[in-house]
């Protein structure tokens, strides 16, 4: 729950009470298109046909609920729209975001999107928030409590908008949807050649080792002062790629939910969802020694054809973050 700060300023014998809202999180504002759809969403999932997702939206209702995010009470959640899941207890869901009028109660859908459940969440605070008001859609840049950022679409965004306060911590829960993946060879690596480049990875690999892996407030300063001891600091530097977790998220406005990802499988299942074959992957995309790995669960439509991805493997691809935050634990 989230309280106002309270004031008390004394003039005389009068006494007035100030009340100081919580500013709230850094906001930009964008269009819908600058923002996407979620075509692209629904065709890596094999439902790019209208038929096909209106059959699954009018299924989902009937066994729907009405998730409350940072809200404690339903009597608190907005009346212009409703957002709801289904069908519920499923590992992926349809989001609905219905249009309310007072009198004449739902009156159109505003928005629909899928939505993968996952067992992983973390503590986080909202840096900034990019929002399409005409879609109700967000994509935020949450701060994880050892440093890391993640840029993630929003899918509470339509009722936990009022609530959002900059600094406030939260639980993400987090997961994401991919595009296509593919497995990462054992024999991968590169090549750092370039002596500027050689130089660099040895320094920064001196001075971590020198502080206990953790970055010193005058690490700049440490990188330029550093200098070559042996002769083998001048060589080239190989890296290995086959076992590293990385994460780039998207350069446009708006659409840095839209990442890549390479990380370790630690858990597989399979189910169906939506009327489709959907393959479930707990993959470790951050993943380094001073902090928590941060793990997500990943659905892949499953191809008859091709057999899934083992437990141990490396994975890279394309995938859609996504994020619900609630009230921290």
């Amino acid at each position: 729950m989230i309280r106002a700060a309270h004031t008390t300023v004394y003039f005389s014998e009068t006494i007035f009470i100030m009340t100081l809202t919580p500013a709230k999180p850094e906001t930009v504002t964008i269009d819908d298109c600058t923002l996407g759809s979620h075509v692209e969403h629904w065709q890596c999932l094999g439902l790019a046909s209208s038929e096909a997702l209106t059959k699954h939206l009018q299924a989902s209702v009937e066994a729907s609920v009405q998730p409350f995010g940072l809200h404690q009470h339903l009597e608190s959640l907005p009346q212009e729209h409703w957002l709801i899941y289904g069908p519920d207890q499923q590992p992926m869901q349809l989001a609905q975001l219905i249009k309310i009028d007072a009198e004449k109660g739902p009156i159109g859908l505003l928005n629909a999107f899928p939505v993968i459940e996952s067992p992983y969440h973390y503590v986080v605070t909202i840096e900034r928030i990019v929002q399409c008001p005409k879609t109700c859609e967000a994509v935020l840049a949450l701060n994880l409590n050892d440093g890391a950022t993640v840029y993630a679409f929003d899918r509470l965004f339509a009722i936990n908008q009022a609530l959002y306060r900059k600094q406030q911590t939260y639980t993400a829960v987090l997961s994401g949807l991919a595009y296509d993946l593919e497995t990462v060879l054992s024999s991968e690596h590169m090549v750092i050649d370039d002596p500027a480049a050689i130089r660099h990875h040895r320094a920064l690999n001196s001075v971590l080792a020198a502080h206990n892996g953790q970055a010193p407030d005058n690490l700049q300063a440490l990188l330029e002062a550093w200098q070559p001891s042996q002769p083998e600091d001048t060589l080239p530097v190989t890296l290995d790629l086959s076992t590293m977790c990385a994460y780039l998220f998207g350069e446009e406005l708006g659409q840095e939910d839209e990442a890549w990802i390479q990380g370790e499988i630690l858990g597989y299942q399979h189910t169906t969802a939506l009327g489709q074959p959907i393959d479930l992957y707990d993959v470790a995309m951050l993943r380094e020694e001073a902090m928590q790995p941060l793990v997500i669960r990943l659905a892949h439509l499953a191809q008859p054809s091709v057999q899934p991805f083992n437990v141990g493997d490396y994975i890279r691809g394309n995938i859609w973050l996504q994020a619900a935050l609630y009230p921290a634990v």
